[in-house]
């Protein structure tokens, strides 16, 4: 298969180069060839070495910015460099601002950028924070200092009261000193008029500065959906509910609300959990699926659960959400907390909080705990693995069914925490098998040691012994099993004297199962179905 693939990535008659042979030696060649095939006035390679050696600049990079700015000497890029060196800027610092915005490699020091410093300064914003903002986000920097810059931070200061609020406020988003100040203020005039709270209205312009930028006509839609959907306007949630249904276009709120849908969920359900956590309906797709994923098809809760605290969507999966049920798991199947215990209270719990209520307090009784919680050791190292009983989700034969994500945190990274063994595969469907064998990764178990519940093999199944045993005399030694599991079946029942005969096999039939069970995980055998054997 692997020569299939080269021969479509080689044609017949064609040389390639070792791309693996000293790659920053190819990138800086193919660099330099680019240079010599484009004319001279597209591409400077006088600019493209100062923008590599002098700031900090990829190959790729420096020739992507050299098509947007010129320069024959290095007088004036040396003098704009020391500028910012000077103001507290670091070398990457630079590096990122040139990278964004290459023109300001070529303005003028004490004529445009020096003054918008000075200015920023001088109102009371460090040279530390400047950098971080400017570095991020240098668009600023372009605008008119007199005509746009001083207007709008004074305007937006007097809204937001300090130069603190306004620091964070560009932490988050330059652009807004670029925006129309009219409609800023009509925006504001609209929340003040819904009795929004001054405080909330600060919140508001400070972490979701883009959200109240929208013109007038559109914040005012904005707002009037937020009241249709229940949100009252004294309340801090309502800001938050506008900042959700500003931050993206109607299509894409429909996009989302499709993927709660194909769930099970309808648009009531949906619009409950949104009004308890408005951030509910910011997540990415990809990560409405992943969480879902875990909580429904991992965890086996229920919908409704989910949407009385939809806040769960949105802690980080790989970070937060399996290290914590990987300890509650443990600690559930050792009958150590109770099995109702709600997982909003174990995800909303603080660090510090969390240790000390559900691994320090257990250490004793679980001496893996915390290496548990750390991915440092697997359940399946404690005796625990996975049995089919995934919940239903999204049906794979709907074409438009969204697949869980591997990135993003994703279920593959819910596999990967517990099941960090080389002999431990996952395939592409998020089953877990250790050397070839295959079970659904789903409800823990406690695994019944195999020699505990192991009949003795009949002399007629002639089952090898031995653990280098053939494929053939495992399956053999399975249905050698089965015979004495059928003994067993018509055993119990004969025996059932007190009890009626229907009491009496379904007990016998339980402990076939059981038995039927430890001989298919011992020698992984396929899924056969129970019933028929009977």
């Amino acid at each position: 298969m692997f020569s299939i693939f080269l021969k479509r990535l080689v044609p017949i008659g064609r040389t390639v180069r070792d791309s693996t042979v000293q790659p920053s030696f190819q990138q800086n060649l193919s660099c330099l060839q680019s240079i010599s095939a484009k004319p001279s006035q597209d591409l400077n390679p006088f600019v493209v070495s100062y923008l590599i050696n002098r700031c900090g600049l990829s190959p790729a990079a420096a020739t992507s910015a050299s098509k947007r700015v010129n320069f024959e000497t290095s007088d004036r890029p040396d003098s704009v460099l020391t500028l910012f060196r000077n103001h507290g800027f670091t070398e990457t610092q630079i590096s990122d601002l040139i990278k964004k915005q290459p023109s300001l490699i070529v303005a003028d020091p004490a004529k445009t950028l020096l003054p918008k410093l000075k200015f920023f300064h001088s109102s009371g914003i460090s040279c530390r924070e400047l950098a971080k903002i400017l570095s991020r986000d240098p668009v600023i920097l372009h605008s008119s200092l007199d005509k746009k810059i001083i207007p709008a931070f004074n305007f937006f200061k007097g809204l937001v009261g300090t130069v603190e609020n306004v620091v964070i406020a560009l932490k988050y988003q330059t652009r807004f000193l670029k925006c129309d100040l009219e409609h800023l203020a009509r925006n504001v005039a609209i929340l003040r008029e819904n009795r929004v709270s001054e405080s909330d209205i600060v919140m508001l312009l400070t972490k979701y500065p883009r959200s109240i930028i929208p013109g007038s006509d559109r914040f005012n839609e904005i707002v009037e959906e937020a009241k249709k959907m229940g949100f009252n306007p004294a309340t801090t949630f309502f800001v938050v509910a506008i900042h959700a249904l500003a931050s993206m276009s109607k299509s894409t709120w429909k996009q989302k609300l499709e993927v709660y849908q194909r769930w099970g969920l309808c648009e009531n359900e949906i619009f409950s959990a949104f009004r308890l956590y408005p951030w509910f309906m910011t997540l990415s797709e990809t990560k409405i699926v992943s969480q879902m994923d875990f909580f429904v098809k991992r965890m086996g809760l229920e919908l409704a659960d989910i949407m009385k605290d939809p806040l769960i969507l949105g802690f980080s999966l790989e970070k937060r959400i399996i290290p914590r049920c990987s300890v509650l798991r443990v600690l559930m199947l050792k009958g150590l907390v109770k099995k109702d215990l709600k997982i909003g209270y174990l995800l909303k719990r603080s660090e510090k909080q969390f240790l000390e209520r559900f691994v320090t307090m257990y250490v004793k009784e679980v001496p893996q705990l915390l290496d548990v919680y750390k991915g440092k050791t697997s359940l399946l190292e404690l005796g625990y693995r996975y049995e089919e009983g995934r919940r239903p989700g999204p049906s794979l034969s709907d074409p438009n069914e969204i697949r869980p994500v591997v990135d993003d945190g994703g279920t593959r990274a819910y596999d990967d925490h517990y099941h960090r063994k080389e002999n431990v595969v996952i395939d592409e469907d998020q089953h877990v098998g250790s050397k070839g064998g295959t079970v659904e990764p789903q409800t823990l178990e406690k695994v019944v040691e195999p020699a505990a519940v192991m009949p003795q093999p009949s002399k007629k199944s002639k089952v090898s012994q031995s653990q280098t045993a053939a494929p053939a005399e495992a399956k053999r030694g399975g249905r050698a099993a089965r015979n004495d599991g059928h003994a067993l079946l018509l055993g119990s029942a004969a025996k059932a004297e007190d009890k009626t005969v229907e009491y009496g096999l379904q007990k016998a039939l339980e402990k076939y199962t059981e038995l039927v069970r430890c001989c298919m995980s011992d020698l992984l055998l396929e899924d056969v179905d129970i019933m028929a054997w009977l």
